[in-house]
């Protein structure tokens, strides 16, 4: 592997682990100094909406988590009200219905 390619290399593994670095390159004309500013990631929650047939002023949403779900409850009507809870399925087996 090329002193190059290695430094590409470093390059990329710095960037994906979400670091600054400073790395010194050598062209055939000069020493250039690069930096590479990788934007730390940002863990986010992707939530799907959990289709409800009779809650009408309801919406329940769920994301998957290490584990199982995350499922949040949202009315939207009389006394406004929210709620989170953690439903336990390490196989992400649940498609969203209910059990008939």
């Amino acid at each position: 592997m090329s002193k190059r390619t290695t430094l590409f290399c470093a390059a990329l593994l710095t960037s994906s682990l979400g670091l600054t670095a400073a790395i010194v390159t050598e062209t055939a004309n000069a020493k250039e100094t690069a930096e590479i500013v990788a934007k730390p990631t940002t863990p986010k929650l992707r939530f799907e909406n959990v289709f409800t047939q009779d809650a009408k002023s309801m919406t329940f949403n769920r994301a998957k988590v290490p584990g199982g779900w995350l499922v949040t409850s949202t009315l939207y009507s009389g006394p406004k009200g929210y709620g989170i809870t953690f439903v336990p399925d390490p196989n992400h087996a649940w498609d969203g219905s209910s059990v008939e």
